[in-house]
């Protein structure tokens, strides 16, 4: 997916087991394969993102569980708040 996501943007549960052991057990817990998502937010790091759902508020998932349902701009991705630490 699109690490920098912006509000409203829409990803799709491909894969739920990815990441770390906990991020998997998260990722169970919560999400269903196959289905399409919202992103509230995204949290860029050196060697990770996070993403939190509308549909799902305040618990953080791996990114890569994900894929995006249509790509993002560009544009609109040099519009996230963690875009100009990373480039």
């Amino acid at each position: 997916m699109e690490i920098y996501a912006l509000k409203g943007h829409q990803i799709i549960c491909d894969d739920l087991d990815v990441g770390y052991d906990y991020q998997k057990e998260i990722a169970n817990k919560y999400l269903e394969l196959g289905k399409i998502y919202t992103v509230e937010k995204t949290q860029v790091e050196s060697s990770s993102t996070t993403v939190i759902l509308q549909e799902i508020p305040g618990i953080e998932f791996n990114s890569t569980c994900f894929e995006d349902v249509e790509e993002q701009s560009e544009e609109d991705s040099k519009k996230h708040p963690d875009y100009p630490k990373y480039h």
